[in-house]
């Protein structure tokens, strides 16, 4: 990963709520140096991946919470149409 997509991920993470102290410039060379060897591609899957899921990290957790939320409410919307499929047939065999 170059320096300029390591640039890209902090400030994917800073909007996600992430602080980094210190100077901009360690912080960057730090990173960069840290996920060289791996192709941005993953390092951005990852970073989407993690703020999605965690919990705590990431504005207290928000995004992961309302994803998690969602998904519940799309498996029961799936649960409730699949149920009134079910009964629209049993009526159609009853006919």
């Amino acid at each position: 990963m170059t320096k300029e997509e390591t640039s890209k991920i902090l400030a994917i993470l800073v909007v996600a709520g992430v602080r980094f102290e210190g100077d901009k410039g360690v912080v960057l060379n730090l990173w960069a140096e840290s996920f060289k060897d791996i192709d941005y591609r993953f390092v951005s899957r990852a970073t989407h991946d993690i703020i999605l899921t965690e919990t705590e990290l990431f504005a207290n957790g928000l995004i992961a919470k309302i994803r998690t939320r969602a998904k519940m409410l799309e498996s029961l919307s799936i649960i409730e149409r699949d149920k009134l499929e079910e009964e629209k047939c049993q009526l159609d065999t009853k006919k």
